[in-house]
């Protein structure tokens, strides 16, 4: 095999597609991070979405994910 051919090369970086490249690495398909959860007031009645029971209270019933919008009892 010629070198001119190996992986990571720059005749292979500048002569083949980028999604050829990084075919058959092990790339996630998405990336999963932890909530971001903050203490917070809702209006109405909202169960949470991780045991499926109703969140009692007035204020600070609960958590909600900044990122995904998750509501959570604030135990989680």
């Amino acid at each position: 095999v010629s070198n001119k051919y190996l992986f990571g090369d720059s005749y292979t970086q500048q002569n083949i597609p980028l999604s050829q490249q990084i075919l058959g690495q092990n790339i996630p398909d998405k990336i999963e991070k932890p909530h971001a959860f903050k203490l917070t007031t809702f209006k109405g009645l909202n169960w949470c979405e991780l045991c499926a029971n109703f969140l009692w209270g007035f204020t600070l019933q609960g958590k909600k994910c900044d990122d995904c919008g998750v509501i959570a009892h604030g135990k989680y």
